[in-house]
């Protein structure tokens, strides 16, 4: 199959294609990739992982890459520094991998959320559906949804179980212990707390109405 010349020129084609040459590179050197992040600006950056600690590789002349490691863990900066010349059309500093969550890391996030809402869900949990550590997930989560992820799943929690309250006929405490909470007290001051009205004066309310 040809490969379409349009699309090769293409800046983010360009850019990935990059950022594999980097990823074989450091490979080579023996600094392993953790893991690929797509960014909303359409970049493809490496977030690096060393249990040595901070790691600096220098590539032959005019291609030098710095690299800083947190602890080991965290990618603090990526890929600072000149593109190797076939590439010298993309940006020479490249940003911290920072911004957003990709779309496709949103409904993931967001679809599996919804389908275990009844089960207890960590940070950590989720933080290993894109395979990040719950530290930078939870920045990237923030970031993207405006809220802890704790409160993103606290909220849809509540959703769910207003819309069961309107519309099914399960008592309380069974929509409470479906919509993962630990049991009718915990879910009726949850709920009082973001609709200000009790599950039962909702539910009553709801039927009023129809």
């Amino acid at each position: 199959m040809q490969t379409d010349p349009e699309s090769a020129s293409h800046p983010r084609t360009q850019s990935r294609k990059a950022t594999r040459d980097i990823v074989d590179t450091l490979r080579t050197a023996g600094v392993a990739p953790q893991r690929m992040l797509e960014l909303d600006q359409g970049r493809a950056l490496a977030q690096w992982q060393n249990h040595q600690g901070e790691v600096r590789y220098e590539r032959p002349r005019h291609h030098a890459l710095s690299i800083y490691i947190d602890k080991g863990e965290q990618a603090r900066r990526v890929l600072n520094g000149k593109v190797v010349s076939r590439h010298s059309d993309l940006p020479q500093t490249l940003p911290e991998v920072t911004g957003t969550l990709s779309l496709r890391y949103r409904r993931l996030l967001q679809e599996r959320i919804n389908a275990q809402l009844s089960q207890p869900l960590t940070l950590a949990d989720m933080a290993s559906w894109v395979n990040l550590s719950p530290y930078h997930f939870a920045r990237l989560f923030r970031a993207t949804f405006d809220c802890a992820p704790y409160q993103y799943v606290q909220e849809q929690r509540l959703i769910r179980a207003r819309d069961m309250l309107r519309e099914r006929s399960d008592n309380i405490t069974a929509i409470a212990l479906t919509c993962g909470f630990n049991d009718s007290s915990q879910f009726s001051r949850a709920f009082k707390s973001r609709f200000g009205i009790t599950p039962s004066g909702y539910r009553a309310e709801a039927h009023l109405n129809h």
